[in-house]
């Protein structure tokens, strides 16, 4: 496994070159105030079972009991959420991004095409990159998991999962590399944040979001 450092463009804020529409730029990286909502608000752990999901999801139906899947605006990349979890409409420089019901885990998707890599980078690289940026801006930025891949009938998935600190709070991020078993020019990094005492039931949570992905080759669209 490759292990190369990259260089990513982006300031210490966060800033990414380039709009949330160059979906082909390789030096977008994770937003630094996109963390568990509901802790970065300020608000009570006592009350966040009282919360409403952004983004205009209300009152559980039985419409929406079921698990959804959202895709990035070409359908290329396609995800599986749990019942409650919903797309955010803040504006943020992922192609997809989606929180839970509680807004204490959030998963944030970046979606790339192999051909806009130079001849010496590959996706692997891409995800070390994300990582330490992230890295760059966190205090006790530390290894939680160490990297696995696994690889099922049409996808390779390789993750790892850090833990770092900012301001008063802690987090968890897990990252995600999804690649195509079969031949697609895209893949996916998704990023992944959950507070650490919740990690134990998080992770299975966020682990099936990802197993669920679906990458489909260019020209091709998901079911709206």
């Amino acid at each position: 496994m490759r292990t190369q450092a990259v260089t990513v463009a982006g300031d210490s804020s966060g800033t990414v070159f380039g709009t949330q529409h160059d979906r082909t730029e390789t030096d977008r990286v994770f937003k630094d105030d996109t963390e568990v909502k509901a802790m970065r608000r300020g608000t009570p752990l006592a009350g966040l079972v009282l919360i409403t999901v952004i983004a205009g999801c209300g009152a559980k139906t039985k419409a929406n009991s079921e698990p959804k899947r959202f895709a990035t605006p070409d359908g290329l990349v396609e995800l599986q959420f749990p019942d409650g979890w919903s797309r955010s409409k803040d504006e943020n420089p992922y192609d997809l991004q989606c929180v839970s019901k509680d807004e204490r885990m959030v998963t944030n998707v970046f979606q790339f095409k192999r051909e806009d890599l130079a001849k010496d980078i590959d996706p692997h690289d891409l995800l070390q990159a994300q990582i330490a940026d992230l890295q760059s801006k966190r205090e006790g930025f530390v290894l939680v998991e160490p990297e696995s891949r696994t690889q099922d009938a049409d996808k390779t998935i390789t993750t790892v999962v850090y833990a770092g600190e900012k301001a008063a709070s802690r987090y968890y991020y897990r990252f995600t590399l999804l690649e195509s078993s079969a031949p697609a020019s895209v893949f996916a990094v998704v990023i992944q944040t959950s507070l650490p005492s919740e990690w134990e039931t998080n992770k299975h949570i966020l682990g099936g979001i990802t197993r669920s992905g679906r990458i489909r080759a260019a020209g091709a669209r998901s079911v709206p």
